[in-house]
């Protein structure tokens, strides 16, 4: 028997040397629940003989100062952690990459190299994994790490740099081994930085379970060849240790939150798409490692319950509305299971427990715990079952475990017994306490979603907040109430929780008020509770008094900052501008960010939603839905004391307003999708009627970037500007004339004249547009969303930059260039809006200076601004107005009547449309500062309407751009222009005074302004005049001989202005003007105007260019002659080539046709070769050694054949430039074609090749390798492949018949719902085929039968039911689609761009989809040619020329047929587009997909 014992206790020992120790996990992960994202703990027990941890990049130095900091914390967590991993027998791997050379001869090291090879390695191992799968691809990191994530301050920077040199170190990649406060034990761990060598390690210690711990969790944590993604991805059990990691992060990039919640974000992100986490606690037995500088409190929510699905709705409540201000950690219970985890370690740092639990016991030590923090004074809170969290109703706990039945009384003050059951609707309304938790609350009565809660009566240490009662009111109970508890602490409490009950704005309002106020009050143990009403600021958190924040702003000596206004007087004020009393109007856009009455169809990751109607133009009624919170206010100083005392609201009820501007009679108002005009002819502030209507199609995509900014030119047009991710079609709605939208995408400059009742593009592109500065010489601004600049100059009719993919193309697919924004020294970004400073009441220093708000990083700066030849750069000179309170958010500049410059303060935590979107946004606060010199007086009253007209025309010469504007105004208003006593009417210094002699009929010697900028505006207004043939000899003068470049800029700006005959003749004088060439504008400005010509008029090209001097022209060369002929070439018909042929025969020497046959070439890539006039191609044979291999195909020079198959063989060639050889060696047909084509697609995998190979193969049809070959690629998993296949195979009657015998063998089913196939192969008139289609009752689908209006309906009521996202949309129409179609110049040109297509026309759009017979757009009928060797082929008609018929095919490529080999045309009825396009689709890809469609601007 004694040995029996031995035996068993050695075994049992042996097992566990063996097997190891066990740890138990809780995994936190999160599962996709329709379209949202659930939070779940699943608890592991993990053999640590099978589990390792690996050290990932905890380097000895870093680039990152601040990085580095946090390393130095760090370290000893993960020491700490290490090293009770190695003493419970798990695998510990130091990863430190780029070091393995300082650890070469290290036992560690040389144990990794020596290590038994895997026979398993995952392919790409060694590889780093950027994205685990196009799910995590597509919804793309939640943080912006592009600028690289340092979040140093320059001067930290700097001087980190300088420590780096100084130790030999290289500042980009200074280190040089692993930290040394994380200890490598030399006998048991590792050291790799290779992904084989790291799995070599694992396969061969029968590793099962992966830690790792490290930096950077969203760069090498994630994406090394060891890291999270690659072990995800090969099937290891990984997780990320949450609380032992750090991001590169710079919470100045978006989302522009702390540095620890960007953290946050990307372990939620991993938690979603590669991996589980876990906390460090679990192993060390301690509290979970925080950075000292992350100063978060910490909610601690402890979920158990099985009735509300609280598991599931808290945790999607706390990351929506929590997150960015607190740190939270979930605990977990499942059903019938008391264990929550680590209650101990978890309440040790906590600020706040958030109790929803029902009926559970606890193990005393977690029990105990939960008693210690709230007898410490520490706060709860508890929602709907936490008033009988720990109560058995009296029956006895499990062994081991402890309830708490006076939880309730003693923690809530409640007095819980039952509920009033299901049956009874319960109401909740506000009770008339003021406190903080209900502020802002709605206090109509709402419904709740759960049964009433019977909880009186209730202790004396209570506040009810919130009262429920049934509908008759029979029964009352409170639903919420605050206590001070039996230990000194803050309670709150409330028996809603139901899942409908977190669909209810006011109770998520309560519980986000109630976390506020439990958690931010630095005496937990306060004797007397505080229920007085606060002000506006401190009902927001972290949000600074007006006086405050004023004592925080910081202005050089010789200025003085004086808080005009502030809430509740003005609450998010955008826009400011003066009136002719001197009134200060403010637009208060408290709306934003969503229009009222509107309902998100879907958006983008940028926040550009689709919205399922245009809202109506105001007014709104006081019931309507569409009526906002937005307003215009005025204020007014009436006793000369240099403030406000007067307050008056002009408007109110505005939905999605952004600008006003003054004029004569009434006020100008952006109100996107409208511009409207409010008459208020009597001046007494009160609007005469309904606005005016004049524009309609304004985009409302992203309420962040919407029309804006408006000022009243001096030469009467309204100027705005556009954003960047906005669209917009505009409809002039008091026009007679134009019917047709002025359609745009992205950013620009736009005006509206009220006198023609006409809406033009002023220029195209720049920043995200919120700003516009007209200066006093009538040049246009605006400032820029990026860095390295102030913003854009812009010249009329010109184009400049944009985020292409982003913010959509320019409207001119012929621009070929565009201007950048105004040169800067590098300079974070940035400044959206300024003004330009033409007063002289500020210190000399800021007259002409440029003067911006720089919203990010809370403060105003100083420019200059100096010409840059026809353009000009800007220099910052100093930041003159600083605020150490970071909710100091400058967004608009603008000068005064007094000389003063006023600056809107939107005041809040972020200017983020992405969290604001989100909701996190404070929409009461806001602040109006003036800043003057210092010492100044108030000025007296005035009214500019009062003044007599000589009066007003002094004031044309004031220091004050201001009043020069507005006096302008009114002299135009009274159309009295007398000019007998002014000394400038020959010679006018600013633009008022320019118009208003202009106005006057005077005849201008406009050669003799002495100032360039008023000279160059005075052509452009000149333009636009009807009699502007009397100015011909004076602008031809300038044109010959104007000096400066900045009037021949604005000269050029005007030409289509001007009479045909007088454009030509300018834009040769301005060709010879080489002294320009080098300009940074006028080159190009040139080009577009040539361009502009040559749109209607080629016979202008052949004159200009039969001119001998033109090609001496060094604009022509450097600039303009191969940007001409690649606009010919991309144009691609057979006049545009017969140009191209002219310029090549007229060009005068080698250097000028090299240049053009470039140009040819840029013009033709990927566009391949349409029908080539035989000049054209006797000139490219002349030059053939010049050509691509493509090209000399075409041009029938067969000895280029060899080396055509050479080049594609030899594998070096781009898939593009495989395609265009390809496209060419179709036109020559041979043997040896032939064969290459053939064994060349056995071999060949890319889809685009094999369609082009297929279509090449037609010539061949007839033969049955051919027929044989194309049937396999029926079963190819691309469809463009299969659809090329199976028009190869019908384009031949041998072929037909091939196929049909397959499908008479059951190989093959033929797709009948393709009319355009069916309607091809009748063309071949065979009789076995006749017989086919009538065997087979096929008939032609006419109109919309019953079966198609079915489906409409059903698709229709899917994508109504909102949702979707156009990004996944974009996936669907990328599989789908884009073979013939186009969206945001992406894609096929076989059918209609869908780009402009009716986005809201939903009953269209679907009938187009599901019925595309139904409706052929014109030009897009199907036309099938039969030629004289009995092929057939078919497409759209682009173009007939005398010997040719050119049709583009399915597959994209472009046929030209000679006249003379067709012999047969038929015009079919079928749609190109087959039926079933949504077949196969889920639910969720429909509306995705008609999101995508719906989108007016790029989804990001």
């Amino acid at each position: 028997m004694h040995k029996i014992v031995i035996v068993l206790i050695f075994y049992y020992a042996l097992t566990f040397v063996l097997k190891g120790e066990f740890l138990s996990v809780d995994l936190r992960y999160r599962y996709q629940n329709d379209k949202e994202f659930n939070l779940r703990v699943s608890k592991e027990s993990w053999e640590t003989k099978k589990t390792a941890v690996i050290v990932c990049d905890m380097w000895d130095s870093h680039h990152c100062y601040n990085a580095v900091k946090r390393v130095e914390q760090l370290a000893p967590e993960i020491d700490k952690f290490v090293s009770e991993m190695r003493r419970k027998g798990a695998v510990i791997i130091h990863a430190p990459s780029s070091c393995m050379e300082h650890y070469k001869d290290h036992p560690s090291r040389i144990r990794s190299l020596n290590t038994k090879k895997s026979k398993n390695l995952p392919k790409d191992i060694n590889k780093w994994l950027h994205w685990i799968n196009a799910e995590e691809e597509q919804a793309g990191y939640p943080i912006d790490h592009s600028d690289g994530g340092e979040d140093d301050t320059p001067e930290e920077h700097l001087e980190w740099e300088k420590k780096l040199k100084s130790m030999g170190r290289n500042p980009r990649s200074p280190w040089l081994r692993q930290i040394g406060s994380i200890n490598i034990n030399e006998g048991n761990d590792y050291i790799t930085d290779s992904g084989e060598e790291n799995w070599n390690i694992l396969e061969s210690n029968s590793i099962k379970n992966v830690m790792i711990v490290g930096v950077h969790t969203n760069m090498c944590v994630l994406g090394r060849p060891f890291g999270l993604r690659q072990l995800a991805k090969n099937g290891m059990n990984v997780v990320l240790v949450r609380d032992l990691t750090d991001t590169m992060y710079n919470p100045k990039m978006e989302p522009k939150v702390s540095h620890f919640v960007g953290t946050d974000l990307i372990v939620n992100h991993i938690e979603k798409y590669v991996c589980p986490t876990v906390v460090s606690s679990q192993v060390t037995g301690d509290k979970a490692f925080k950075f000292k500088n992350d100063h978060r409190k910490k909610i601690l929510f402890l979920i158990g319950e099985r009735e509300y699905s609280t598991e599931l709705t808290l945790p999607f409540f706390a990351e929506e509305h929590l997150s960015s201000r607190y740190k939270l950690e979930f605990l977990f219970a499942d059903d019938n299971d008391n264990d929550f985890g680590d209650i101990e370690n978890s309440l040790i740092d906590a600020d706040l427990l958030f109790v929803s639990v029902r009926r559970r016991s606890l193990k005393a030590p977690d029990m105990a715990s939960i008693k210690r923090f709230i007898k410490s004074g520490k706060p709860v809170l508890g929602i709907r079952t936490s008033s009988h969290a720990f109560s058995l109703r009296g029956k006895k706990p499990p062994k081991g475990e402890l309830v708490w039945e006076e939880f309730d009384q003693q923690v809530f003050g409640g007095n819980y017994s039952n509920h009033y059951g299901n049956e009874l609707t319960a109401f909740g309304k506000i009770n008339d306490a003021d406190h903080y938790i209900i502020d802002g609350l709605n206090p109509k009565a709402f419904v709740t979603g759960g049964s009433l809660y019977k909880v009186l009566p209730l202790k004396k240490s209570t506040k009810v907040i919130v009262d429920g009662y049934t509908s008759n009111e029979e029964v009352k109970q409170p639903l919420a109430w605050i206590n001070e508890n039996d230990f000194g602490g803050k309670s709150f409490y409330s028996s809603l929780g139901h899942v409908d009950d977190f669909k209810n704005i006011n109770f998520i309002n309560i519980l986000k008020n109630a976390v506020d106020w439990l958690i931010n009050d630095k005496s937990t143990k306060s004797k007397k509770l505080n229920l007085k009403k606060k002000p506006l600021h401190e009902q927001v958190h972290g949000a600074l008094s007006p006086d405050e924040s004023h004592s925080l702003l910081e202005v050089s000596e010789d200025l003085q900052i004086d808080l005009m206004l502030s809430e509740p007087l003005v609450a998010q004020p955008l826009h400011l501008s003066f009136d002719y009393k001197g009134r200060l109007w403010v637009v208060q856009y408290t709306q934003y960010p969503d229009p009222a009455g509107l309902k998100r169809l879907s958006r983008d990751k940028v926040w550009r939603v689709s919205y399922d109607k245009l809202p109506p133009p105001p007014p709104h009624a006081l019931d309507s839905p569409f009526r906002g919170t937005d307003k215009i206010t005025i204020h007014e100083d009436t006793d000369n004391d240099g403030m406000f005392d007067k307050h008056k609201v002009f408007v109110d009820g505005l939905n999605m307003v952004t600008s006003v501007a003054h004029d004569d009679n009434g006020v100008w108002v952006s109100n996107p999708p409208y511009l409207i005009y409010y008459k208020d002819a009597n001046s007494d502030d009160i609007p005469d009627g309904k606005p005016e209507v004049h524009l309609t199609g304004f985009g409302l995509e992203d309420s962040h970037s919407i029309a804006n900014s408006l000022v009243v030119g001096a030469d009467g047009w309204i100027y705005g500007a556009q954003g960047s991710t906005i669209s917009a079609s505009i409809i002039e709605n008091m026009s007679d004339g134009r019917s047709t939208p002025t359609k745009s995408m992205g950013q620009n400059i736009w005006r509206y004249s009220p006198r023609k009742k006409k809406y033009e593009i002023y220029a195209e592109g720049g920043g995200n547009a919120f700003g516009l500065e007209l200066d006093s010489r009538g040049r246009i601004y605006s400032g820029h969303n990026g860095g390295d600049t102030r913003g854009f100059h812009y010249v009329k009719g010109s184009y400049y930059q944009k985020n292409w993919g982003k913010h959509g193309s320019l409207t001119n697919q012929y621009a070929f260039g565009f201007f950048p924004a105004m040169r800067n020294a590098q300079v974070e970004r940035f400044t959206h809006q300024f003004i330009i400073y033409e007063d002289k009441s500020l210190p000399k220093r800021f007259h002409g200076k440029l003067l911006g708000v720089d919203v990010l990083h809370n403060n105003v700066v100083m420019s200059e601004i100096t010409p840059d030849g026809s353009t000009f750069k800007t220099k910052d000179l100093e930041r003159f107005i600083t605020s150490k309170d970071p909710w100091f958010r400058p967004v608009m500049i603008t000068d005064s009547p007094d000389g003063s410059v006023f600056i809107a303060d939107w005041y809040d935590q972020q200017v983020n449309h992405y969290r604001n979107h989100e909701g996190n946004i404070d929409k009461k606060l806001g602040r109006i500062y003036r800043v003057s010199n210092k010492g100044i007086t108030s000025k007296k009253k005035f009214n500019l309407r009062t003044c007599d007209e000589l009066n007003l025309i002094e004031f044309l010469s004031s220091d004050s751009r201001w009043l020069r504007r507005m006096a302008l105004i009114e002299l135009k208003s009274r159309n009295s222009f007398k000019l007998e006593s002014i000394n400038w009417k020959d010679n006018p210094q600013n633009i008022s005074q320019f118009e208003f002699i202009n106005a006057a009929n005077h005849y201008l010697d406009i050669e003799k302004i002495d100032d360039p900028g008023v000279r160059g505006y005075s052509i452009r207004s000149i333009a636009e005049r009807p009699d502007s043939h009397k100015f011909y000899e004076k602008i031809n003068k300038i044109a010959i001989s104007e000096k400066n470049p900045e009037v021949i800029s604005q000269l050029i700006s005007s030409i289509m202005l001007f009479h045909n005959s007088m454009k030509i003749q300018l834009v040769e004088k301005l060709l010879l003007r080489s002294e320009f060439v080098n300009d940074p504008f006028i080159p190009l400005q040139l080009w577009w105007a040539i361009e502009s010509i040559v749109s209607y008029d080629d016979n202008f090209v052949r004159v200009l260019f039969s001119d001998p001097e033109t090609w001496n022209s060094k604009l022509i060369r450097k600039h303009i002659i191969e940007r001409l002929i690649r606009r010919y070439s991309e144009e691609g018909d057979f006049n545009s080539y017969s140009m191209c042929e002219f310029l090549l025969r007229n060009a005068p020497d080698e250097n000028y046709k090299n240049s053009l046959i470039n140009g040819f070439l840029s013009g033709q890539k990927g566009n391949g070769y349409g029908s080539l006039p035989n000049g054209l191609i006797k000139i490219f044979e002349e030059n053939k050694k010049q050509l691509p291999v493509d090209l000399r195909i075409i041009i029938q020079d067969e000895s280029v054949i060899d080396e055509a198959i050479a080049r594609i063989n030899n594998n070096k060639l781009k898939e593009s430039e495989i395609v265009s050889i390809l496209s060419s060696l179709s036109l020559i047909k041979n043997k040896k074609v032939f064969e290459f084509l053939k064994t060349y697609l056995e071999r060949v995998s890319s889809d685009n090749i094999e369609v082009v190979l297929l279509a090449s193969l037609t010539n061949y049809a007839a033969e049955k390798d051919v027929q044989n070959i194309a049937f396999n690629k029926l079963s190819s998993k691309y469809e463009s492949v299969r659809n090329e296949a199976l028009d190869l195979l019908i384009s031949d009657v041998d072929a037909s018949h091939f196929l049909l015998q397959k499908v008479d063998d059951s190989e093959f089913e033929f797709p009948f719902r393709n009319q355009a196939l069916v309607e091809k192969l009748k063309v071949h008139d065979s009789a076995l085929i006749n017989a086919f289609l009538e065997k087979s009752k096929y008939k032609d689908i006419e109109g919309l039968t019953p079966a198609l209006e079915a489906e409409i309906a059903r698709v229709k009521s899917i994508i109504t039911s909102g949702g979707g996202n156009p990004k996944r949309g974009e996936v669907v129409f990328k599989n789908r689609c884009i073979s013939c179609h186009k969206m945001f110049n992406n894609g096929g040109q076989i059918g209609p761009d869908l780009t402009s297509y009716q986005k809201n026309d939903h009953d269209t759009l679907l009938i187009s989809v599901i019925a595309p017979g139904a409706e052929i757009r014109e030009g897009y009928e199907n036309i099938i040619l039969k030629i004289d060797d009995g092929l057939i082929f078919s497409g759209f008609l682009l173009e007939e020329t005398k010997n040719n018929l050119v049709i583009k095919q399915l597959n994209g490529i472009t046929k030209v047929l000679p006249k003379n080999k067709i012999v047969s045309t038929t015009k079919t009825g079928a749609s190109l587009m087959p039926m079933g396009l949504l077949n196969d689709l889920s639910n969720d890809q429909i509306i995705d997909l008609f999101a995508y469609l719906r989108s007016t601007t790029p989804p990001y």
